[in-house]
């Protein structure tokens, strides 16, 4: 993660609206926390006063209920602190002129009817990236496959709706998709043949710094070095993980939080539970008691949490979008971002101190092994010389010796003379 200056500009002082147009999809990149909210509230503004409907796409239900706090969501609804149903197929009642919906709602109400789009001016697209994702349900493995096959099909509506908008011309909506993470999003509207224009502020706008990123392959083995930090975020994708790492926690004496769905049936959330998601979606804040904060999936993009105290943060997944739009939910900065390195890219950050700068015999490379304790793909546990391919080609000095015909090695963090070609077919032999 790199740092930017915070003296940079907000999205939202600086983005034209006039550049918008009607017939391609309008695609904003910019940074989390960079005023994409405020943006969108500018445009609803400018959009929902003539006034004209407008409809506001979220991907998580957490997303919506965080919205739906906005002033420019209150000011444009007359109903909206009433609970908003789940289907809703265009028809709006006098001075509600504002909706907001999940993609699975949205593709639930195309397969209704799929002609209501044409009744509104604006359709908001936030976080479109995770509607690609949820075509294939990734982060479904706590539903049953008959509910995925449904997702699955009310995300392709979603999306092939929003496609064919794009190449509507100027009779349909204008469409404005708003992300911090775009490839994917990109390759698809390239492969659909979406006309899209791409206004891409990375590195232009302002957004929160990170002191120290750190990697590791040991989630439990991380948190007992964690001991002397009192509040932190974790990120995990299953609930089962996050029912493991609260109790890893609680051990160390710390108040533990978990939040996933809450429409999640066979883990339904506590009064507790709920308590906290009101508190947090409200008004931005934990609650003061609360030392840890575990989420999933469900609270990965929308969630803005403001609790400075809260200055470290663990994410236990290797996707880089996924670590991206986690860290986007403390807003501000922070001193250390623990990523998880699934595939090792990063070994030398979590390599054992202690076995660096001197000679290692074949006793100690087999407790390396098995302290490491790092697996391949398939779950098989990585020997010595698969680890020493891994050390050097993340940038690190491993020499093999001979003393007194007994077979050595030497790990650094220094620059060194790497083997021969001789050697290198020895070791992995």
């Amino acid at each position: 993660m790199n740092q930017t200056d915070p003296a940079l500009p907000f999205l939202s002082d600086i983005f034209d609206i006039s550049q918008l147009k009607r017939g391609r999809a309008n695609l904003i990149v910019a940074p989390c926390h960079s005023g994409k909210t405020t943006l969108a509230g500018r445009i609803i503004n400018k959009r929902a006063s003539c006034p004209e409907r407008v409809l506001y796409l979220i991907d998580t239900s957490a997303g919506r209920d965080a919205i739906r706090q906005k002033e420019h969501a209150r000011k444009y609804t007359s109903l909206w602190r009433q609970e908003i149903r789940s289907e809703w197929w265009g028809t709006l009642r006098s001075g509600d002129n504002f909706r907001i919906m999940t993609y699975h709602h949205f593709g639930y109400a195309i397969q209704n009817d799929p002609y209501f789009v044409f009744n509104l001016d604006l359709i908001i697209c936030d976080e479109m990236h995770n509607l690609i994702k949820y075509e294939g349900i990734e982060n479904g493995r706590n539903k049953n496959r008959a509910a995925d096959e449904e997702e699955q099909k009310a995300c392709h509506n979603a999306f092939r709706a929003l496609c064919t908008l794009c190449k509507s011309g100027k009779s349909a909506p204008l469409i404005v998709i708003m992300t911090a993470t775009s490839d994917k999003l990109v390759t698809r509207l390239y492969d659909d043949r979406v006309p899209f224009e791409m206004f891409n502020y990375t590195g232009c706008v302002r957004y929160d710094r990170t002191a120290h990123t750190h990697y590791y392959a040991s989630l439990p083995d991380t948190v007992r070095t964690l001991e002397p930090v009192r509040k932190l975020i974790v990120y995990a994708a299953r609930i089962s993980e996050m029912q493991e790492y609260q109790e890893l926690f609680e051990e160390q004496g710390k108040r533990v939080c978990c939040l996933w769905g809450i429409h999640n049936e066979n883990h339904p959330l506590s009064k507790w539970q709920q308590s906290v998601r009101s508190t947090l979606l409200s008004s931005e804040h934990i609650p003061d008691e609360i030392d840890v904060l575990i989420i999933n999936a469900a609270y990965e993009t929308s969630l803005n949490i403001r609790n400075e105290e809260f200055r470290t943060m663990l994410i236990h997944n290797s996707s880089p979008d996924v670590q991206t739009q986690v860290r986007g939910r403390l807003r501000h900065d922070i001193d250390d971002l623990y990523l998880y390195d699934s595939a090792h890219q990063f070994i030398s950050h979590y390599f054992p101190e202690e076995y660096l700068n001197r000679n290692l015999t074949r006793q100690d490379t087999n407790a390396i092994v098995e302290m490491m304790n790092l697996k391949n793909e398939d779950g098989r546990l990585l020997k010595w010389p698969s680890i020493v391919k891994l050390l050097r080609k993340d940038g690190m000095t491993v020499l093999k010796t001979t003393e007194k015909r007994k077979q050595l090695w030497f790990v650094s963090r220094a620059n060194g003379i790497l083997p021969t070609d001789a050697a290198e077919q020895e070791v992995v032999a």
